[in-house]
This record gives C-alpha cells, sequence and structure tokens, in this order.
C-alpha cells in the first residue's frame, strides 16, 4: 500500500520522505494545521537541539496531541524521525505513546501522546526530596520502559529528569528517545540509577555529565 503524500514510511527501520511539502515558518503559529489533521494550538517550550513542543489537538481523533517540530526537515530531522518510529513499535504503559512522524521538507515533525503533568525535574526542585517509596516507585516506572525499549533492541539515549514525565493521575512517562551512535544500553542503565540520585538529593550526579 503506498504511503499518503507527505507522510514517512520506513524501509529497513529508516524513514523516507515522501512528498514535498509547503514552505513554512520553524516554529509554527498557533491556529496552524499540520498535514490537514493536527492544530497548533500552545507552544511550550524549546531545546537546544533546536525542536519546539507545542500542544496540539488531532481534529480527526479529538484528542489533544503534543507536536515536536523541527525546521528545516530532512537530513537535519533525520534522528529524531528515526528514533519516533522506532519507538512506536515498542508497547510499554511508561513509553509515551508515537502517533505520526512527518517530513515536510521545510520542516519535520513528531505526533505524540499529550502529558497532563509536569517534568520530573520540576516535580523534585519545586518540592522536597522524594521519600525513599516514591522514588522506588518512579524508577521501577522508567526501568520498566527502558527494559522494553533493550528488548526491542533500542536503547533510549536520552534519560534525565527532563524526559520523564509525571501525569496529574501519578503515571510515569519516560519520552524523547534518540537513536544516534552515542546512544547505549549501559548508558541507560548508568542514567536510570542518576534518576534516583536526583529525586533523593535534588542533585545530578557531577559524573552522570548531565
Amino acid at each position: 500500500m503506498p504511503c499518503p503524500k507527505q507522510r514517512l514510511c520506513t524501509e529497513g527501520g529508516r524513514v523516507t520522505q515522501v512528498g514535498d511539502g509547503p514552505s513554512a515558518p520553524s516554529v509554527g503559529v498557533a491556529g496552524d494545521l499540520l498535514a490537514e489533521r493536527y492544530r497548533l494550538e500552545r507552544h511550550i517550550n524549546h531545546d537546544g537541539a533546536g525542536r519546539h513542543v507545542w500542544r496540539g489537538v488531532d481534529e480527526l481523533l479529538h484528542r489533544p496531541v503534543a507536536i515536536v517540530m523541527r525546521h528545516p526537515g530532512g537530513e537535519s530531522a533525520e534522528e529524531m524521525l528515526n528514533a519516533a518510529v522506532t519507538a512506536s513499535r515498542v508497547g510499554h504503559p511508561n513509553l509515551v505513546g508515537i502517533y505520526d512522524a512527518i517530513d515536510e521538507g521545510s520542516r519535520a515533525f513528531v505526533v505524540r501522546e499529550w502529558i497532563e503533568g509536569s517534568a520530573l525535574r520540576d516535580v523534585v526542585l519545586e518540592v522536597d526530596p522524594l521519600d525513599a517509596e516514591r522514588t522506588t516507585s518512579v524508577l521501577h516506572a522508567v526501568a520498566g520502559s527502558v527494559a522494553a525499549l533493550h528488548t526491542s533492541g533500542m536503547a533510549h539515549g536520552n534519560v534525565h529528569p527532563g524526559t520523564v514525565l509525571v501525569a496529574n493521575d501519578g503515571r510515569v512517562v519516560l519520552t524523547d528517545a534518540r537513536v544516534d551512535s552515542n546512544t547505549s544500553a549501559e548508558g541507560d542503565i548508568q542514567s536510570i540509577g542518576a534518576i534516583g540520585y536526583f529525586m533523593l538529593t535534588q542533585h545530578w550526579p557531577r559524573e552522570a555529565g548531565r
């Protein structure tokens, strides 16, 4: 079955661009409709890698979504898109759901589950360090999601308190996997230990490098 225009197909685990999308601003504008389906509502933040996170809505399924956008698309967005496609094949309750990955050439974006809550980093820094019971619970959730990725043959490569979200209902969700030559299962395991240290002390261990 052919891929829809401006959507991504995977061939041997790789992302390939299908079609050339229209030119677009780098971070979008509230109200923009992407791929005739995803409406941008509110800009949330951006990071040093040039990715902008929006809250949006899937107008077909009538549900909130997070949209991670990068400008331009093409080769510069390949790592982000490949990571999303790979992670979308791994199902786990503590992994964020990946709904779509689109490359329009001038920009690329990943559409994922919207989590109503806060980053673990903010939860820990805005209150006291977490107690041992809560720390153990969060670590169990993160370790389970990472183990699911490792079982599939993928390392996460980006495990830290900013990519662990704590939903308002208490669910712990790991987001923002990366696929590059620097990712490894050993690095993920070390990062899980560092997260435990952070939750108990409000400090990131210096040797962990974040």
